[in-house]
């Protein structure tokens, strides 16, 4: 009896024991955490937080950013589709950053972003602005004030000019991707490959560059993305600043008879409005032949990793000349909630430039665990990707997959040059005075006429009604006032240049 006396009372000294220490070190964590007063900040990207990608944000990033630069960090992934939700988060008054790019949305004109100014940017991120070499910020300013901070700075002309194609199916199919330089060739390679290899998607995200990648088949008139969901578009080829309705134009009706035929071959899939995810999906997983193109695609070797053998090739139709609407990819805004935090933010987009270290860990992960470096090159270890290369890529600090040729880099890294910026680089529409006709543009756009760009509604039976609709929501008085501050800008900038002597 005695001795069970004495083992319950050991047992319960070393109960209150644990309990207290387990107390204590909760106790002392807090005061850890308020000591150090770190900041924190939420970072939100497109795409899937899976697997390595996920560990690494958690544990070794969030680490090192809270060690170096006493910034508690939160990296929360959504989808690609996520756009509105973003805007409602940011209108609630949450706090975070995000990507972005200033030309896609209306967040500057409804008071969602933080402004920057450019003396702050010059100050706080002095890595970063060099990293961008001749690529400055007239792209992502409002009025002197920076509403997107642009990540990189490499070759960015000619996007969405391009198709993306697998050049080893077209080589399987008794192609080279060279012999690609009109519509009815491309056509024939995506017929005979719907017959051959029946498994693949043939071609993701048409609505996102045919309007500009097939011009040269169309007219003699080039329109790149210049607003939202392209209502109003410019001539790169004319004289001038002329403004033009893109879905009262010859150029439109063309795109919807190519597109009609080719989701009667199922070129296109219907999954393409239900599941926009899906076509990334494939394409990254080696299921897809087309996608747009986009320059750093010249020495991605992301599909490599996942497809052994894949390669990629970009092919023009017709020979116009490279153009660049914007001088860089996506880059991040910062929500108006976590203007005062602004500094902390400016830092932490500075660090990752501060050398080839922090650059190597953000898009490659923890060295000799997530990559490794031989003679320059990076040998990946891991298929997942941290913060996209595309997004944050320099030449000062890209490292290049083991799997591109020197002579895929030397084109890359010269593929700017003898481009033409578009007349709209830099202009940023203030939807202000239209955003009601706006809505409801948009949703038109999304119930007719995407489904006609796809080719799943046929032109020549739903365009009238579907014209008829705009007109009645405000299209022409859209155009107008985009045409309006186009115009405007257009005339300062040209003035401007004319000062300096250009």
């Amino acid at each position: 009896m005695g001795r069970m006396f004495f083992l319950r009372c050991i047992f319960i000294i070393l109960l209150f024991f644990f309990i207290f220490a387990g107390c204590g070190k909760e106790a002392g964590d807090v005061k850890e955490a308020k000591r150090t007063g770190a900041v924190s900040l939420k970072l939100i990207k497109y795409g899937d937080a899976l697997g390595r990608r996920q560990e690494f944000f958690e544990n070794e990033f969030h680490k090192k950013i809270l060690e170096e630069l006493n910034i508690d960090m939160t990296v929360e992934f959504v989808s690609w589709e996520a756009e509105q939700s973003l805007a409602a988060r940011m209108a609630s008054g949450e706090g975070f950053a995000c990507m972005n790019v200033l030309s896609r949305n209306d967040w500057v004109s409804r008071g969602y972003l933080a402004g920057i100014r450019k003396s702050q940017m010059e100050e706080l991120c002095p890595n970063l602005l060099r990293a961008r070499g001749e690529n400055g910020l007239e792209c992502v300013t409002v009025g002197d004030i920076v509403y997107v901070v642009p990540l990189g700075g490499k070759s960015y002309a000619g996007d969405l000019q391009y198709f993306d194609i697998r050049a080893d199916i077209v080589r399987e199919l008794g192609y080279e991707p060279s012999e690609i330089t009109s519509l009815e060739k491309l056509e024939e390679i995506m017929a005979l490959c719907k017959v051959k290899r029946p498994e693949l998607r043939i071609l993701s995200k048409p609505d996102e560059f045919l309007m500009s990648a097939l011009a040269t088949e169309f007219s003699d008139r080039l329109f790149l993305p210049a607003s939202e969901n392209n209502f109003a578009v410019v001539d790169e080829l004319g004289e001038g600043a002329d403004v033009y309705s893109y879905y009262e134009t010859e150029e439109f009706k063309k795109l919807c008879e190519v597109t009609k035929r080719w989701a009667k071959y199922r070129f296109i899939g219907e999954d393409e409005l239900t599941n926009p995810d899906l076509a990334d999906a494939d394409w990254s997983a080696g299921k897809c032949l087309i996608r747009p193109g986009v320059t750093g695609a010249m020495v991605s070797a992301s599909l490599k990793e996942r497809t052994p053998g894949a390669e990629e090739a970009l092919v023009k139709i017709g020979g116009l000349s490279n153009y660049k609407f914007k001088d860089y990819d996506w880059g991040i805004s910062i929500s108006k909630a976590d203007t005062d935090k602004i500094t902390d933010w400016l830092r932490f987009f500075d660090w990752i430039y501060a050398d080839k270290d922090n650059y190597n860990f953000c898009v490659y992960g923890v060295e000799g665990k997530d990559y490794v470096c031989r003679d320059g090159r990076i040998e990946k270890l891991c298929t997942d990707m941290f913060i996209n290369e595309w997004l944050v890529s320099a030449f000062d600090y890209k490292q290049y997959d083991t799997a591109i040729s020197k002579e895929q880099i030397e084109k890359y890294e010269s593929f700017d040059k003898n481009s033409e910026f578009s007349k709209t680089a830099g202009f940023f529409f203030d939807s202000t005075p239209v955003a009601a006709e706006l809505a409801m543009l948009n949703v038109i756009y999304e119930e007719k006429l995407l489904p006609m760009i796809f080719g799943f509604l046929d032109y020549e039976q739903y365009y009238e009604e579907a014209l008829r609709e705009l007109k009645e929501a405000g299209l022409d008085r859209y155009v107008k006032e985009y045409e309006k501050q186009f115009q405007s800008w257009y005339e300062k900038k040209t003035d401007k240049r004319l000062d300096v002597g250009e």
